[in-house]
């Protein structure tokens, strides 16, 4: 985990990228790699830390409450495919996670 994060978390707008030197689209980090990460944090009890991305991606989704596919490495603003499925369907697939390990107040709390 410190490996992924330490090589493919984006220093400038956040985000866990696909893997080290993707260039589809420009390299943007993904909102599905980045719920995934979150994901693996929270089974393993790092609820600071799926706390952080859970965050990241609230405020990733534009103003009508959708996911994109991306986030713009420049801007931080969504990018490219809105909405897309797979980031919706992650999101809830973390939320359930959540929901199962009674870990609401480790996650949305703070």
């Amino acid at each position: 985990l410190e490996q992924v994060r330490s090589k493919l978390w984006h220093r400038s707008v956040g985000g866990i990228l696909r893997y080290e030197g993707d260039h589809y689209r420009g390299g943007n980090p993904w909102i599905l790699t980045t719920l995934w990460f979150c994901g693996i944090e929270l089974a393993l009890g790092n609820y600071a830390e799926a706390r952080e991305g859970f965050q990241w991606t609230l405020s990733k989704a534009t103003s009508l409450g959708m996911l994109a596919e991306q986030v713009h490495r420049d801007s931080g603003r969504p990018f490219w495919v809105i909405p897309l499925g797979w980031s919706h369907a992650m999101f809830l697939l973390f939320v359930r996670e959540v929901l199962d390990r009674k870990a609401e107040s480790m996650i949305w709390n703070h």
